[in-house]
């Protein structure tokens, strides 16, 4: 993509479509197979031959806005892969509306192209994102310069009641003996195998930001706390076994805190931010090496602790 030639709020404003629209895809495939299950009657726009152009990312793509991607080729490529998967439903609806049996092999054939057409989908989008937030040469999260930017339109979603976003911080506990006792290239080799770590063990929408010196942030849409609860002690409890390479060395072991939070739909988003850390602050005065979630108390301690420091 020629990136000279496409306005970075437009960049934005498209992957701000393709979450939508990978939400609503998993929604229409839940009524599309509950119609099919259930036999019920289909709407009329997934029977149409140009049904792909009337579903809500068919408008957008074929809209001015889409206009501004049709140098990409993976811009190019998820319309024949959008199309393909619409004509796999529509002919599944067809033979529904005439009382005729579904093979596995033609169900088949449909599950194949809707994963290809959320597999190039999601392509196009981690393409999107690499050119509208800059990304840290380090560790391959995305950088700080673009975080409150895609947070900002993640709380849009959440306002809109399309769905929920959790923000967690990371700490690697005790990096600063890392850095003291092997050195900064190993503590460079620590970062980066961390961020490896979490950005592997994520969902592809999920996003992962370096917040700053051992610090990260990572927004995770689709989900709620206790799911993200359990995704993130599972990122924790696999890193502390973890060996990672220290030039011949001995190899390094790490552990890190986390702090959760809800991004709340009313507030800044600063202030969720803010309620992440306080909840990663009380998991190190904790103990370390532990996943916790934000509540009202853990602030109010930050700043009575603050406060004494003073």
């Amino acid at each position: 993509m020629r990136s000279s030639e496409t306005p970075k709020d437009e960049i934005r404003k498209a992957i701000t479509v393709l979450d939508q629209e990978l939400f609503n895809h998993n929604q229409w495939m839940d009524t599309l197979q509950m119609t099919l299950v259930c036999r019920l009657r289909p709407d009329n726009r997934d029977l149409d031959k140009d049904a792909h152009r009337h579903c809500r990312f068919g408008q957008w793509y074929y809209s001015e806005g889409g206009q501004h991607f049709r140098s990409n080729q993976n811009f190019v490529e998820l319309e024949a892969a959008h199309k393909a998967m619409h004509e796999r439903a529509t002919a599944l609806l067809c033979l529904l509306m005439e009382h005729e049996d579904i093979s596995v092999a033609e169900y088949e054939q449909f599950l194949h192209e809707q994963r290809r057409m959320r597999l190039q989908m999601e392509t196009l989008k981690h393409e999107l994102e690499d050119e509208a937030f800059n990304l840290d040469a380090l560790t391959g999260a995305f950088s700080r310069s673009g975080m409150l930017t895609r947070l900002r339109e993640q709380q849009s979603l959440v306002k809109r009641g399309l769905e929920t976003c959790i923000v967690v911080m990371m700490d690697i506990d005790h990096f600063k003996l890392v850095n003291d006792n092997h050195g900064h290239t190993a503590g460079d080799r620590v970062l980066a195998a961390f961020a490896k770590h979490v950005m592997s063990n994520t969902r592809p929408f999920d996003k992962l930001f370096r917040y700053g010196g051992e610090e990260f942030l990572l927004c995770a849409p689709h989900t709620d706390l206790e799911t993200a609860h359990e995704m993130i002690e599972r990122i924790r409890s696999e890193l502390e076994k973890l060996a990672i390479e220290n030039n011949g060395d001995e190899k390094l072991h790490i552990t890190a805190s986390f702090g959760l939070a809800l991004l709340d739909p009313d507030l800044p988003v600063v202030d969720s931010i803010d309620r992440a850390d306080s909840a990663t602050y009380a998991a190190k005065r904790a103990g370390r090496n532990r996943v916790m979630v934000w509540e009202p108390s853990m602030t109010e301690a930050e700043r009575s602790a603050a406060a004494a420091r003073e």
